[in-house]
């Protein structure tokens, strides 16, 4: 069902660009990338829930070591207090702002009103086999076994790429491009998209 066809909130629609998309997909480089090109905050999901849990678990923590020190459920809960958070401060911003949303968010039933008050929901597409590259680039994250991590990372796709698509006002799919030309692909992609006119 389009994203249009459920809503019922009579607001204006909120200033915020919000990107989603799998691990490595970029959201947070383009989205910051994004934001500087327009002048305006970004925000991070994941790096406010370390802003969270800095004083208890020290000041060079990172969203690997918070994800393993709550465990799944815990760590769920963080993101979700994050994003709610996040949408009470912005929802009637009228100024600009981006967000990077943190990959599993969406699979929260509760999730779309919240994104839908934070303004319009990108979803950037990349290759499967290109994000499970950059993904063990940096090392096994918690979510895959040492086992069978490729089936593990096709399961976790398999479940959100769904709710991506659903919840997308836009999709910008990006192939593998230096930084750089990404960057450029998706803030040129939102611009036509919202009729940005500088």
């Amino acid at each position: 069902m389009a994203r249009s066809e459920r809503s019922e909130d009579p607001r204006p629609p909120a200033a915020g660009v919000i990107l989603g998309g799998m691990k490595h997909c970029g959201k947070s480089t383009h989205g910051r990338a994004l934001a500087q090109h327009w002048g305006c905050p970004f925000y991070d999901t994941d790096d406010l829930v370390v802003e969270r849990f800095r004083p208890e678990l020290g000041e060079h923590v990172t969203i690997r070591d918070v994800c393993l020190a709550l465990g799944d459920d815990g760590f769920r809960e963080a993101e979700w207090d994050a994003l709610l958070a996040l949408y009470r401060r912005q929802v009637r911003c009228p100024e600009r702002y981006v967000v990077s949303l943190g990959g599993r968010l969406v699979t929260n039933s509760e999730v779309y009103p919240i994104l839908n008050g934070l303004g319009k929901f990108v979803f950037l597409r990349v290759d499967l086999q290109l994000l499970f590259e950059r993904v063990m680039r940096r090392g096994l994250p918690p979510f895959l076994s040492k086992e069978r991590p490729w089936d593990d990372f096709q399961a976790v796709y398999t479940e959100r790429e769904p709710f991506y698509t659903c919840y997308a006002d836009l999709t910008v799919t990006l192939p593998d491009l230096p930084i750089g030309e990404a960057s450029a692909r998706v803030i040129r992609a939102i611009e036509e998209f919202l009729d940005v006119r500088e």
